[in-house]
């Protein structure tokens, strides 16, 4: 079976939810798709950055989390690195952006986008990118990427609340 490496930037309620749904039904999921998706890395500015190229246990994350506030609990050889450090350096397929973003300017999940197409890295958001764009200048051209752009549902307390957009493989496109 394959296996998607993720890094996920920003550990909010999102990031908890999508955590909690691999904890509970991550198996499932993948034995139904043929795919089984991994966190590597997390990164938040709140919360703290690991990253730890074997995989980081999801309810460890959601423990420490709910715990202390923080996952400094989690072990992992990698720690407090920046987003900008952590979308350089890890050993991922796929960064998942779910930071606090400024809707007006759209950053910083602008920054973290281009960052993660420039290294090659297939990106989700959740932020529409009609909202980020800035009179097209500041404005990520995902379409020039040629990466196929897809509805998905934006998990938000473990809920399907509303359609997002995302960028992924194409084995992801029946994924659900």
């Amino acid at each position: 079976m394959d296996t998607l490496r993720l890094a996920l930037i920003g550990f909010g309620n999102v990031g908890q939810g999508f955590t909690q749904i691999l904890a509970e039904r991550g198996e499932q999921l993948a034995r139904a798709n043929g795919l089984h998706l991994q966190i590597v890395a997390v990164c938040d500015l709140l919360k703290g950055s690991l990253y730890n190229p074997a995989g980081l246990n999801p309810a460890g994350l959601l423990a420490a989390v709910q715990s202390t506030g923080r996952i400094d609990a989690v072990p992992a050889p990698h720690r407090d690195w920046d987003t900008l450090k952590t979308i350089a350096s890890v050993e991922a397929d796929a960064l998942v952006e779910l930071s606090y973003t400024d809707l007006k300017t759209g950053e910083p999940a602008i920054t973290h986008l281009r960052a993660a197409l420039e290294r090659g890295l297939h990106v989700g958001e959740i932020h529409h990118p009609a909202e980020m764009r800035v009179h097209g200048a500041a404005h990520v051209d995902l379409d020039a990427k040629r990466m196929p752009v897809h509805p998905r549902a934006l998990v938000t307390g473990g809920h399907v609340r509303q359609p997002v957009r995302t960028l992924e493989r194409e084995r992801l496109e029946n994924f659900h």
